[in-house]
């Protein structure tokens, strides 16, 4: 049963959470009630903000189921690694179904019956969606017990398909995503809420470059307008997906 940490060092940095992350925690704790989106710039830490949450979380409670979901497989790669520097061994639940079944199966009996006070497994949405997924998950024990689910680049969230997958029993929720507004679909954004809660912190582009959190850069939009035909494809193809 391996305990996870707060590691010394990442690399050959040292390790510590810059004031923005800190601030960002501090208001899903305070504000959120461990519920909340944080919109993080891109490239401002939100997935080590994240396990660094749990891992807390674990410290404080010695008891902690994490789910991470993420939309694509290279990023659920990205997470097991980032994971790993806290000392912690996710189950990866993509690619072979029957193997990460079975783990994440046995992760939750032994999690629920008591015999390991720790388990994290990380998901692709295709995955999350899928029946078998679901209802292993649905028997996670939250209350006593503690169960937190992560959705990185959380607007994927907001379709359908992925809001009803969501698992409600998950009492511990953070939402990551540098754009979690929908501009255009309130449903959205409301499907969004009702899982996540509200943002709680925002932490734009302009501050991480004033912070130096990101390198300087210039930023041109060029907009190039759609034709008559191209607009009618476009909304169709945006329907069926």
């Amino acid at each position: 049963n391996l305990t996870p940490y707060i590691p010394k060092k990442i690399g050959n940095e040292k390790f510590e959470m810059r004031p923005h992350q800190t601030l960002a925690l501090e208001k899903w704790r305070d504000v959120g009630k461990g519920n909340g989106i944080l919109a993080l710039a891109t490239g401002a830490g939100k997935t080590i903000t994240a396990i660094y949450a749990a891992v807390k979380l674990f410290e404080k409670s010695q008891s902690l189921f994490l789910v991470v979901s993420v939309p694509y497989q290279n990023l659920a790669d990205q997470w097991v690694d980032s994971l790993g520097f806290f000392g912690i061994d996710a189950i990866p639940c993509y690619a072979n179904t029957q193997i990460w079944q079975e783990r994440l199966a046995d992760a939750v009996f032994r999690y629920n019956s008591g015999i390991t006070n720790f388990a994290a497994a990380v998901v692709v949405n295709r995955t999350l969606s899928l029946p078998t997924f679901r209802e292993i998950v649905s028997d996670i024990a939250s209350g006593q017990k503690q169960f937190m689910f992560i959705g990185d680049e959380c607007h994927h969230h907001s379709a359908p398909t992925f809001a009803d997958a969501l698992p409600t029993n998950s009492n511990l929720r953070i939402g990551l995503s540098a754009t979690p507004e929908h501009y255009l679909d309130d449903e959205k954004n409301i499907r969004l809420r009702e899982f996540y809660n509200d943002v709680v912190y925002e932490y734009t582009l302009a501050q991480a470059v004033k912070d130096k959190v990101l390198t300087p850069y210039e930023y041109h939009v060029v907009p190039v307008p759609l034709t008559d035909d191209e607009t009618a494809e476009y909304l169709s193809l945006t329907r069926r997906i």
